[in-house]
């Protein structure tokens, strides 16, 4: 990739592709302003953007340190200084993992103050969707089999024709509403059919 080659660290990869995003530009122009020594927080006004959109809203008891400023400070208040490149950075992993892997981003903000890199947490969750797919397939072809057992027990004469009486194909009279009358097709079993 051109642009990990450029000296980006691995986790401000999705910062590049953040900003260009959000600002419609190409990633290589966000990796050249870094590249000259500018702030993500430069870079996200160079663009015309606003801080907010690093925003990303989490339901947790205790905020981790790194986090606990968006607690007392509302989305739309954030200011120039508020957010250091590392917050930027956190920020926006949280937001693509968050909303890559449907993970609650309260408990990848717990993976993180533990310790873990973004590529270990990516890594962990992937893991832990597999693990959970792989449960799911083998509870459903379970199920499948409880049910086709279950349909076995429930119909045991499934697939016994049904025999025709001799005088079924006259008409025969019904509650006065419509004369039914019993007609044998091709297989010899007797089927109902209302008519006139």
């Amino acid at each position: 990739m051109v642009i990990r080659e450029r000296g980006i660290y691995e986790e401000e990869l999705p910062v590049v592709f953040f900003i260009a995003r959000m600002a419609g530009v190409d990633p290589g122009l966000v990796a050249d302003l870094r590249m000259r020594g500018m702030s993500w927080m430069d870079i996200t006004y160079y663009f015309g953007l606003r801080p907010d959109v690093y925003y990303v809203p989490v339901v947790v008891h205790r905020y981790v340190p790194a986090y606990g400023y968006y607690n007392s400070h509302p989305r739309g208040t954030w200011k120039r200084g508020d957010l250091r490149d590392r917050d930027i950075v956190n920020q926006v992993n949280l937001k693509f993992m968050s909303e890559h892997h449907r993970y609650a981003p309260g408990k990848i903000m717990r993976y993180r103050n533990e310790g873990r890199s973004f590529r270990v947490i990516d890594r962990d969750i992937s893991r832990e969707r597999n693990v959970k797919d792989r449960d799911r397939i083998s509870r459903n072809r379970n199920d499948m089999k409880v049910d086709q057992n279950r349909q076995k027990k429930v119909r045991p004469n499934e697939g016994v024709q049904k025999l025709a009486r001799p005088n079924d194909n006259k008409f025969k009279q019904g509650n006065g509403k419509a004369k039914q009358a019993y007609v044998h097709n091709d297989k010899g079993n007797g089927k109902r059919w209302r008519g006139n």
